[in-house]
């Protein structure tokens, strides 16, 4: 018995003393919140929805500006992304509290997705904004989301629906489905003579 509480003592000493040693001071991180702005693809994409096809968004690519008054437009950040992904940009650098942001889209099929903005090396050649400037005019579609960015905090874009651009609107493909509508016509007219 006497030898059970000299151990339960000397136990709950060990114990005492480890709990002593462990209550060291950490150091609490300070989390820094983050500035950024979000682009949903779902929005950006709607009524065409992802894939391969002509008629499917395959990437975008985003450049996001913004200017204070009458000040010409600055640009802060470009990327390319993916159809389903969201455009994310964390870190933008801010001039004003609560400034206006504009985001110009350029959506592409995969036809018209321009090799030179693949990513195959880093940085990527979308996140360079000139280099985004330089393929605009492939762009198969383009809208603009428009937001408010707001230090420490990602806000989300509000988006417009992508309306086809110029070289959409005239490609080969559309000329040719005018020419085959016309043989198609003109075959069917033949066809209509030649029966009694």
């Amino acid at each position: 018995m006497t030898i059970l509480r000299f151990f339960t003592s000397a136990s709950l000493l060990a114990i005492a003393a480890g709990a002593v040693a462990c209550t060291t001071a950490s150091a609490t991180t300070v989390y820094t919140p983050v500035t950024g702005i979000q682009i949903p693809s779902a929005t950006v994409v709607a009524g065409f929805g992802c894939g391969t096809s002509a008629d499917q968004v395959y990437r975008y690519a985003a450049v996001i500006s913004t200017s204070v008054g009458d000040a010409a437009p600055s640009v802060l950040a470009s990327s390319v992304f993916a159809c389903f992904a969201d455009g994310i940009f964390s870190n933008l650098p801010i001039t004003t509290t609560d400034q206006t942001f504009t985001v110009a889209i350029y959506a592409y099929d995969q036809a018209s997705f321009p090799p030179s903005l693949d990513c195959t090396s880093s940085p990527c050649p979308g996140d360079e904004a000139g280099t985004v400037d330089e393929w605009t005019g492939s762009a198969s579609w383009t809208t603009t989301c428009t937001g408010m960015e707001v230090a420490g905090i990602t806000t989300l874009a509000t988006c417009q629906p992508l309306k086809p651009t110029a070289s959409a609107s005239t490609p080969s493909g559309g000329d040719a489905g005018g020419e085959a509508g016309g043989d198609d016509a003109g075959t069917g007219n033949d066809d209509a003579n030649e029966e009694p």
